[in-house]
């Protein structure tokens, strides 16, 4: 009878009990485990977790969006909650000295239950919020960052970037020794310059053979890159495919290069007698490379990419300032 009555008096006001959870505010708990990169419970991090108040024009996006802030500690095993009463989200940071913080955004309204918004809950039980923090280790001091905006010479090979010089090697440019190297397969080579079709593919490739490595961004950590490069795993080459969306590639077996993806390198690379790199440079191209048409005149495509790269040869940090 009082769930029927309930109904009722939700039917008679036109809203669902899922608004009025976002009017009135209902309970929500995160339930935080906090761990390094290896797995290990990180005691004592300060979490803050910014929950949006509820407000009578919470059903208006136009609205401006107040919070409550509950701050907590991680406990031995690295575990500590949240709670508090809110409209429908909230953003939460992690901090702890030695590491990196990291922080983001649990919507409570994703694991909406109706049996718990009758007890003025977004869900039956605790939200798992499982974090982990980058230790800080050895920041490099004299990284080379910069953006690279060029175009790709005409060539039926593969064509070598100095990255430390940020040139191409010669005969097309000043640069010496080659890190990176770049080829268009499908480029044209059509007098009418009007009539190209911008390249559809890019082949990157390490000269030497030491090899590239597909990693993810993580936008929401202060250091979203890793902090060391792997030592294994690297291909020798890789090409990107542009997608049909115009703004993301493929690789591999069709494997996506969106939005978050970014290359690690090693370049320069010198086998011990074991085989092993023991001399190479590291660095990283962050994600946003683009490629694209160009000028018969000026290449075969344009290519736009920003990198870093730490000349101390074996040195794997990429702890590069922000």
């Amino acid at each position: 009878m009082r769930k029927a009555l309930e109904n009722l008096k939700i039917n008679a006001t036109g809203l669902t009990l899922r608004d009025l959870c976002h009017l009135s505010g209902a309970e929500a708990t995160l339930a935080f485990e906090v761990r390094d990169e290896n797995g290990v419970p990180l005691p004592g991090v300060n979490i803050s977790a910014a929950f949006s108040v509820p407000s009578p024009k919470m059903l208006s996006w136009e609205a401006d969006v107040d919070f409550t802030t509950v701050e907590n500690e991680t406990d031995g095993e690295g575990r500590c909650l949240a709670t508090a009463k809110t409209s429908s989200f909230c953003n939460w940071k992690a901090s702890l000295g030695g590491y990196y913080g990291s922080s983001g955004t649990v919507y409570a309204e994703s694991r909406f239950s109706k049996d718990a918004a009758r007890r003025g809950k977004w869900t039956e039980r605790a939200i798992p919020v499982p974090v982990t923090l980058k230790k800080k280790k050895r920041t490099v001091a004299n990284g080379i960052s910069r953006k690279a905006a060029v175009y790709v010479p005409f060539s039926d090979s593969p064509v070598e970037y100095d990255l430390l010089e940020g040139d191409w090697v010669a005969p097309f440019g000043k640069g010496i020794t080659g890190d990176l190297a770049f080829f268009f397969p499908d480029a044209q080579k059509e007098p009418d310059a009007a009539s190209r079709d911008a390249p559809q593919s890019l082949v990157i490739s390490t000269p030497d053979g030491a090899g590239l490595f597909v990693d993810v961004w993580n936008a929401h950590d202060s250091l979203p890159w890793r902090t060391v490069a792997p030592e294994c795993g690297y291909v020798e080459s890789l090409e990107f495919v542009r997608n049909p969306d115009g703004k993301s590639f493929s690789y591999g077996d069709g494997k996506r290069f969106g939005k978050g993806s970014y290359l690690v390198f090693r370049s320069r690379c010198r086998a011990d007698a074991g085989g092993n790199a023991d001399s190479a440079l590291y660095g990283k191209i962050d994600p946003g490379m683009r490629f694209g048409w160009a000028p018969r005149e000026k290449g075969a495509g344009s290519l736009v990419f920003r990198y870093s790269v730490n000349p101390e040869p074996g040195d794997r940090s990429l702890e590069f300032p922000r």
